[in-house]
C-alpha cells in the first residue's frame, strides 16, 4: 500500500482530501438557499448569509490566532489587495449565483457552476503556470458529465437571464478562487475566509441599500442563516481553502465539485424518498473524476536536474 501511494504526490493527495471533505459543507448551500430565495431577494440573502458568517469567523479567528495576531494582520495587510479582491469576486458570484437558483433551481445553477473547472485551469495556466495533465483535465471533465447526469431530470435548456448569471458566476467564482490562492499560501484558511466573508458583507449590504432591498429576516429564516452561515462559508470554505494551499487551482476547484455527491445525500436526508438511479450513477461518475484529479503521480526528476 505504502509502495503504491509514493507513485503518487503526496500533498496533493492530502489538498484533495480536505477539498473533498468541504464539499460536504459547501453543498448545504444551494439547499438552503433555494428554500430562503423563495421569500427573501438575492441582495438581502446575501448580505445576511455572509454578515452572520462574519461575526463566526471573528470568533474563530481570535481562538485560532490568539497567539499569533500580530502576524496575521501583517499578513491582511502584505495582501489586502488579493484580499479585497477575494471579496469582490466572491460579492458578484454569490448574487449572480442566487439569481441562477431563483431562475433555474439549484440543480441547473449547480451545473453551470462547473463552467468555473474550466476557467480555473485557464487562470492557474495564466497567472502561476500550472499546467494541468491530461489525465486530471479527463478528470475535470468526467466529473462534469456526472453532476449534469445528477440534476439531468431538472434541466431546462432556455437561454434566459438565469443561465447568463449561471456562468458569469463560475467566471467570478474563479477569480476568487485565483486571488485566494495568492493569499493562502501565507496567511490561515480562516484569515483568508474572514477577510473574505467580511469584505463580501460590506459589498453586499452596500448592493442591498442602493437596490432597496433591505428587509428584516423571520425567526425560521434566521435559523436557516445560522446553519447555512456555520456549514457553508465558515467550515466548508475554510477546509477548500486550505486544501487550495496544497494543489493547483484548477485540480481544487475540480475536486470541490463533490459538493454535488453531498447535495444527493441531503435530498435523500432531507426530501423526499431515495435518490433515483441516475442520482446515484452520477455521484458515482464525480468520484471516480474526483479520485483521478487527486492521485497525480509525481514528477519524474531528471539525471541533468540532480546534477
Amino acid at each position: 500500500m505504502h509502495s503504491f501511494l509514493s507513485k503518487f504526490d503526496k500533498q496533493n493527495l492530502i489538498g484533495a482530501l480536505i477539498v473533498f471533505i468541504s464539499g460536504a459543507f459547501i453543498g448545504s448551500y444551494w439547499l438552503i438557499k433555494n428554500i430562503i430565495v423563495q421569500t427573501m431577494s438575492p441582495e438581502a440573502l446575501n448580505f445576511y448569509w455572509f454578515f452572520i458568517a462574519t461575526f463566526m469567523l471573528a470568533a474563530m479567528f481570535f481562538i485560532y490566532n490568539r497567539k499569533k495576531i500580530s502576524q496575521e494582520v501583517k499578513l491582511i495587510k502584505k495582501f489586502k489587495k488579493e484580499l479585497v479582491l477575494t471579496g469582490f469576486f466572491n460579492t458578484l458570484a454569490s448574487l449572480t449565483a442566487t439569481y441562477a437558483i431563483l431562475y433555474l433551481g439549484g440543480a441547473l445553477g449547480s451545473i453551470l457552476n462547473q463552467f468555473s473547472i474550466f476557467v480555473s485551469f485557464i487562470l492557474a495556466f495564466l497567472f502561476f503556470k500550472e499546467m494541468p495533465r491530461k489525465t486530471q483535465i479527463c478528470g475535470a471533465i468526467i466529473v462534469i458529465f456526472g453532476i449534469a447526469l445528477i440534476n439531468l431530470e431538472a434541466v431546462h435548456f432556455s437561454f434566459s437571464i438565469g443561465i447568463i448569471a449561471g456562468i458569469f458566476s463560475a467566471i467570478f467564482y474563479s477569480f476568487s478562487f485565483l486571488t485566494a490562492k495568492r493569499a493562502s499560501k501565507e496567511a490561515s484558511p480562516i484569515t483568508v475566509n474572514l477577510m473574505r466573508v467580511s469584505t463580501i458583507s460590506l459589498f453586499a449590504f452596500i448592493i442591498m441599500i442602493l437596490t432597496s432591498k433591505f428587509v428584516l429576516p423571520s425567526a425560521s429564516e434566521l435559523n436557516l442563516f445560522l446553519i447555512g452561515a456555520l456549514l457553508s462559508p465558515v467550515i466548508g470554505m475554510a477546509l477548500f481553502y486550505k486544501g487550495l494551499s496544497m494543489m493547483k487551482l484548477g485540480y481544487a476547484n475540480a475536486i470541490k465539485a463533490s459538493e454535488g455527491i453531498f447535495a444527493v445525500i441531503y435530498a435523500f436526508i432531507f426530501m423526499v424518498g431515495m435518490p433515483n438511479q441516475r442520482a446515484l450513477i452520477g455521484s458515482a461518475i464525480v468520484l471516480v473524476g474526483v479520485i483521478i484529479i487527486a492521485f497525480e503521480k509525481k514528477k519524474k526528476v531528471a539525471l541533468a536536474d540532480i546534477a
